[in-house]
């Protein structure tokens, strides 16, 4: 399994979190597939149980406002039946001030589903977060016309187009590899592959070398020789 680590991403994430907890209020968080956010938020819903819940919104079920209350309700251990209104009543007479629903997947949510969970967090004080890739936008940033109640509504707004340099790095450096070479070169994996490749790389890079053995770059090489397409455009040392 994949250790976490605290990279730009998961910390903006972490931060955005408990803001938007604490305010009441709604967030987005928008960026390239890989980067590391539905790491992150699985990692803080584990660090805050009963208080950070997620859903994945699929794209069977992502426009479907009742089957995300529906599970929502699992989670609260309340009754899922009856009307979308029924539903919404009785999470209204929970307590929960001061937590946050996830939906990760965003983009599978229509603009229906969208004003559905938002109307949680008005009759409620749940947070909502919207999870995804650069298509929410199309349904959540949207300032004026039929949809402009939703982008007003929602205050933060994070996009990570990009893993840094020191988030390589620091990824690396919970494999335990910091020779300069080695970094160099997982450095160009991570600005073209994310944090996900990245992680593959270093993953297998450990199978070849061994549990307890230091990943040389030697075992990166013929890991990046084996997937090319996790191969940076960088010349070999």
């Amino acid at each position: 399994m994949t250790e976490f680590c605290q990279t730009t991403v998961a910390e903006t994430i972490y931060n955005t979190l408990d803001a938007i907890r604490e305010l009441g209020q709604n967030a987005t968080f928008l960026g390239k597939a890989g980067v590391g956010k539905s790491f992150a938020i699985s990692h803080y819903v584990a660090d805050n149980p009963g208080q950070a819940w997620m859903l994945t919104a699929t794209d069977a079920s992502g426009g479907s406002a009742r089957h995300l209350f529906r599970t929502f309700c699992k989670f609260l251990d309340i009754s899922a039946s009856g009307s979308i209104a029924e539903i919404q009543d009785r999470i209204f007479a929970y307590e929960l001030r001061g937590s946050v629903l996830i939906i990760d997947e965003a983009q599978n949510l229509n603009a229906q589903g969208i004003r559905e969970l938002l109307y949680l967090n008005s009759g409620s004080n749940l947070a909502i977060a919207f999870c995804g890739n650069y298509q929410v936008i199309k349904n959540a940033h949207v300032d004026e016309g039929p949809l402009d109640v939703i982008g007003s509504r929602i205050h933060f707004r994070e996009k990570f187009t990009q893993i840094t340099a020191n988030d390589a790095e620091t990824i690396a450096g919970t494999f335990g590899v910091t020779d300069p070479d080695s970094v160099t070169l997982l450095r160009g994996v991570g600005a073209k592959s994310q944090a996900r490749g990245l992680n593959f790389v270093l993953t297998i890079a450990r199978r070849i070398a061994g549990i307890g053995e230091p990943i040389t770059l030697a075992h990166l090489k013929t890991v990046l020789d084996k997937f090319p397409q996790h191969k940076p455009a960088l010349p070999d040392r």
